[in-house]
């Protein structure tokens, strides 16, 4: 990286900073790690029977609507992460736009989110590592068999990046064999349903609520599928060439994902048994049963350990995600115990105390979510990063309003404007589907669970705010066309 004018922000921001991350990702390693983070086996599996239950085969035109507007998201990261190619990603941006507060809260947020979202994986991970061993689902095995994938995943990132990078490559390896090789003989030898049958919801009713129909429900679902390329900019700082290679990285795994997790959400759904039997709830899990009904389980054994790669993958990209958030956080001073946070191992450098910490912080959720877990930890994950993105996004648009917008090495151009206003209308339009309480039959603290969630999440955030506000290392907005001017 080029050396920075020590007069500028930017520079004082970088140069004070004791604890420097180590630059060892490439550009094929940080699509790699995006693409570990959102995972095509993940993004699929985690929502299909839900999607399936909750909206009919038609679901998977809702995934088509939801890439569309996520890659509009992922450019205006893309032109952020060009400008400030920093550890943190989302609470970076936000705070070099609009300062210390709204940066503060798009972190605290993100951690949140990062974490709910790592339980929900650590957790169906747990599913196929107990349909390995022929365990009998339920809330209890799951949430033990969760913490074993969470207490993997700590290990892997602790252990190093070489670590990291070996089970991101296993991953991969599952995706190609799970989703694309899995998918296409599904659909060549196993389809019970027409093409027609993606024209139906198959008789699926989601209430009488606003916003409760079954469209809404379906895209307040499917939205989960699309997050985590965000990552390649929240891993900035340990890319070579940041400014060139987080940008593309960014769209390049997004645009991935979403053209496996079509193709390979259009194969099971032709391949299912029975759809009208799924969308009654008769059938536990969709995605198990087709498999072992298409393939026997002698071989769906093999492949539901293919299954456990990718989730160990994921956790183990979004746990990395989530622990450089913090350190992000914690080397401004933003955090309690900060010194402590914000220390790096002598070896590798990497922010060891804080990916132990959000094992802790998986463990607790577990230990709180109750008998509606799985569902919960979705709603909440998928209502978060919603919400969490709103930040950047939001504060992208204003600067851009305000005439303060100078674009860095990656741009939109022209278009820049118009993609940030439809990106932040899709944020803010679908944080208000997932929140909204459509399952008029669940428990009041489970179909309230988002709203619930995002006022405890704010009101312990001001709390620590306003303990810590006094205390943050950076008090003014970062100028951008200082920032924009460096290059790699």
């Amino acid at each position: 990286m080029s050396e920075l004018p020590v007069n500028t922000p930017v520079a004082r921001s970088i140069t004070e900073d004791k604890a420097e991350l180590k630059r060892e990702f490439t550009y094929l390693s940080t699509v790699a790690l995006a693409f570990g983070f959102i995972s095509p086996i993940v993004a699929l599996y985690t929502i299909f029977g839900l999607a399936l239950s909750a909206g009919g085969a038609a679901f998977w035109w809702g995934l088509f609507i939801a890439i569309g507007f996520q890659i509009g998201v992922a450019i205006v990261f893309a032109e952020l992460v060009s400008v400030w190619p920093l550890a943190g990603g989302v609470y970076q941006w936000t705070r070099a736009l609009l300062g210390n507060g709204p940066g503060w809260f798009a972190g605290w947020f993100y951690i949140w989110t990062l974490v709910s979202g790592l339980a929900a994986v650590s957790y169906g991970g747990g599913t196929y590592l107990g349909a390995l061993f022929g365990i009998t689902p339920s809330p209890l095995s799951g949430a033990l068999l969760g913490l074993v994938i969470m207490a993997i995943a700590t290990l892997a990132n602790t252990i190093g990046r070489k670590a990291m990078k070996l089970l991101i490559a296993g991953s991969i390896g599952a995706e190609l064999i799970g989703s694309l090789l899995i998918g296409t003989y599904l659909l060549i030898w196993h389809r019970h349903n027409d093409v027609s049958s993606l024209f139906s919801s198959q008789g699926a009713n989601t209430g009488n609520y606003l916003l409760g129909g079954t469209f809404a429900a379906v895209m307040a679902l499917v939205g989960f599928s699309f997050f985590g390329f965000e990552s390649a900019g929240s891993i900035a700082e340990e890319v070579r060439s940041p400014r060139r290679v987080a940008p593309r990285a960014l769209i390049v795994s997004l645009l991935l994902v979403g053209a496996i997790v079509t193709y390979s959400a259009l194969a099971l759904i032709l391949a299912v048994p029975d759809l009208d039997a799924v969308v009654a709830g008769e059938v536990a899990d969709p995605t198990v049963e087709t498999l072992t009904f298409a393939l026997g389980a002698g071989v769906s054994k093999p492949l539901f350990a293919l299954f456990l790669i990718g989730f160990l993958a994921a956790a183990v990209a979004i746990q990395a995600g989530a622990s450089r958030v913090i350190f992000g956080l914690a080397r401004d001073n933003a955090l309690p115990a900060s010194r402590w946070l914000g220390t790096l191992s002598a070896r590798d450098s990497l922010p060891i105390n804080a990916i132990v910490l959000v094992g802790v912080m998986v463990a607790f959720l577990f230990l709180i979510s109750g008998s509606s877990i799985y569902v919960t930890l979705i709603g909440f994950c998928t209502g978060g990063f919603f919400l969490t993105f709103l930040f950047p996004t939001t504060a992208a648009l204003i600067t851009r309003l305000s005439g303060r917008w100078f674009p860095g090495s990656f741009s939109a151009g022209r278009w820049g404007l118009w993609i940030n206003v439809l990106a932040v209308a899709w944020l803010a339009i679908e944080g208000i589907n997932v929140a909204w309480p459509r399952q008029s039959d669940a428990p009041w603290y489970v179909n309230w669970a988002v709203p619930i969630g995002v006022f405890v999440v704010s009101a312990t955030g001001a709390l620590v705010y306003l303990n810590r506000r006094s205390r943050m290392r950076v008090h003014a907005r970062l100028d951008m066309r200082a920032a924009a001017a460096v290059r790699d």
